[in-house]
């Protein structure tokens, strides 16, 4: 993160956490001025040419907003087609699994 009007930025590992309503990162950041606008980018630490723009100078009011960014909405699980052959294997598993019960 960056500041604009100033020389202040910083860089920190964003970690990964979890919460009832889905998966997220955090990271802290620390001395921000209060006169500021903000530019957000976050990149890979792996390849730092892989980043992209969260937003660009906003205010730390204007951060704190509620619904000020767009929620995450993760892409949709493809749905698996049942094969014949996903079919076979289920139902040898299914075989195997009713001849482990009949033996214990």
């Amino acid at each position: 993160m960056n500041d604009t009007n100033s020389e202040w930025q910083q860089s920190v590992l964003l970690e990964p956490t979890a919460d009832a309503s889905g998966h997220f990162i955090h990271g802290v950041f620390e001395g921000m001025p209060s006169d500021g606008e903000f530019s957000l980018y976050i990149a890979s630490p792996c390849d730092p040419n892989s980043g992209e723009y969260v937003f660009l100078n906003k205010t730390y009011q204007q951060m704190m907003e509620p619904d000020q960014f767009e929620p995450f909405t993760p892409a949709p699980e493809k749905e698996t087609v049942d094969t014949e052959e996903n079919l076979k294997k289920e139902q040898r598993l299914e075989d195997l699994m009713s001849m482990w019960k009949k033996k214990h």
